[in-house]
């Protein structure tokens, strides 16, 4: 599946503020973060099995998986200092 499907499979359909603010958040992320951030925190998947998918080291998809994490906390303080 590609990133978008399972984007939209898995964080589309919001149910409170708190989620449409993540998903926000996320989708502001750059397609490499996003990809790992959705696969290993939506689809659950190994950091192996990431790997795998997307042909890079483990320790590729571990430092996207930082760079991501960091960049969701730089977007989401952001949003919170605009309130």
């Amino acid at each position: 599946e590609s990133c978008e499907r399972l984007f939209e499979k898995y964080i589309s359909d919001s149910e409170c503020n708190y989620a449409d603010t993540l998903n926000e958040a996320i989708i502001k992320l750059s397609p490499k973060l996003r990809y790992v951030i959705v696969a290993y925190y939506y689809n659950e998947l190994s950091i192996k099995e990431i790997s795998s998918a997307l042909g890079v080291s483990e320790n590729v998809v571990l430092q996207r998986l930082r760079r991501g994490r960091l960049k969701l906390k730089d977007i989401l303080v952001e949003k919170v200092e605009l309130v």
